[in-house]
């Protein structure tokens, strides 16, 4: 958008501000199919569950959210940082991200089980726990596509990443129901 060659800069605004209000766009859009997605998620639980099973629910996810902080641990700013400043290493920087974030999720999930029967007393099966640590994996995967469509200012490709991970949330929690976890 900027060129610096033979003394002149040449800014294209036309096109830098298209780029500016699709990626935009993009975002808003990813929003309000994602919060759509949630709506319907949470009236067909409430359905289902009951007022006592959607509390479980909500237990369950503030659960896996606060393990899920292990699995972030600040790589999310670090990593877009380094692959905007580091053209050359973006691809080595993007895998390294993907892959710490997986094995970071991983030991938030062992975390959250080995400390389950003393955060949960019984109240809770194994099998729940550990769909909430597919919950953490499925965040932590989400997490780092936005690494990599943040870096490279194509959030228009982050809806599709988005609307992904809702739909899995979406049929992760009604494959539980239905096998009565």
């Amino acid at each position: 958008l900027v060129d610096f060659s033979q003394q002149s800069i040449t800014i294209n605004l036309v096109s830098s501000s298209n780029y500016i209000v699709k990626n935009t766009a993009s975002q808003l859009g990813s929003k309000v199919i994602t919060s759509l997605i949630g709506l319907v998620t949470r009236k067909l639980l409430t359905t289902y569950l009951g007022p006592a099973g959607f509390g479980d629910y909500i237990f369950l996810l503030t659960y896996a959210g606060i393990f899920g902080g292990i699995a972030d641990w600040g790589t999310i700013s670090i990593s877009v940082r380094e692959a905007s400043k580091n053209l050359k290493d973006r691809s080595q920087i993007f895998g390294s991200a993907i892959i710490g974030r997986l094995v970071l999720s991983i030991v938030a999930c062992l975390v959250a089980l080995i400390f389950s029967p003393l955060i949960l007393k019984n109240n809770f099966s194994v099998s729940l726990v550990t769909l909430s640590c597919f919950l953490i994996i499925v965040m932590a995967l989400k997490a780092s596509f936005g690494i990599v469509f943040e870096t490279l200012l194509q959030m228009h490709r982050w809806v599709v990443v988005d609307v992904v991970a809702s739909l899995s949330t979406l049929a992760l929690f009604f494959l539980a129901v239905t096998l009565k976890l």
